[in-house]
């Protein structure tokens, strides 16, 4: 952030929402979970799909908006 104005996302090996807010926290302005989503993908039932995807990105939301 010091060289630039672009805003800093951290990627690779973030599956938790608890490792999402230490970044955020650390002065990322976002983060990127690949991984973990493909995860949930391979191991829903897809008639679940849907819900558990929400679900995960819903606790990483409310995790990192935590005060």
């Amino acid at each position: 952030k010091e060289r630039t104005e672009l805003p800093v996302l951290v990627g690779f090996g973030i599956s938790s929402p608890e490792q999402a807010k230490m970044m955020i926290a650390s002065g990322a302005d976002g983060v990127i979970v690949g991984s973990k989503i493909l995860d949930i993908i391979e191991k829903s039932d897809p008639k679940d799909l849907q819900k558990e995807l929400v679900s995960f990105t819903a606790s990483i939301v409310s995790t990192i908006c935590q005060q």
